[in-house]
């Protein structure tokens, strides 16, 4: 589990939150899993011009192709590791949250939080294939929205559990 950094932390105590309970990371793989789904687009052709009797010219744009393979997921992975540690981050603390976003902290009460669960039926493919797709809307009780959760079940059942427990 990922723990909160110092200045996050601090004000956590300094409002009395309490002991960190989880932190969720709000990024997306997307830009990684581009980068591994180019290997077999590219290592196909790139073996197959390589080693065919072709010129020069088509067995070197072959070897482009291997290098396109290696190096794209190397990008895909270092893309994701920037967006990642760049990412927001929500703070989850047993009286309150703070979300973080660079050096912007907004810490909140539980108290003064409001949590809707969403559930949307996405088409999946080109089939009759349906796939339920969660989100958690986190508001402050005025109705402004902090951050939208989406995806996986598990952090979005705990920050909405946290959520309804430490509520008055």
């Amino acid at each position: 589990m990922e723990t909160p950094p110092a200045h996050v932390a601090e004000l956590a105590d300094a409002r009395g939150f309490g002991p960190h309970v989880l932190t969720e990371v709000l990024a997306d793989a997307g830009v990684a899993c581009a980068g591994l789904a180019a290997v077999p687009i590219m290592l196909a052709p790139g073996i197959g011009l390589t080693v065919g009797p072709y010129n020069p010219w088509v067995k070197a744009l072959g070897v482009m192709f291997l290098v396109l393979a290696v190096v794209l997921p190397m990008a895909g992975y270092h893309a994701y590791h920037r967006e990642y540690a760049n990412a927001p981050r929500l703070h989850c603390f047993q009286q309150g949250l703070i979300l973080a976003s660079g050096d912007d902290l907004q810490p909140h009460l539980w108290s003064e939080i409001e949590v809707t669960r969403r559930i949307e039926t996405v088409l999946v493919g080109q089939g009759p294939d349906q796939h339920q797709v969660h989100h958690l809307d986190v508001r402050t009780r005025d109705g402004r929205l902090l951050v939208t959760m989406s995806g996986h079940i598990r952090p979005i059942t705990r920050v909405e559990a946290l959520a309804h427990q430490r509520r008055p």
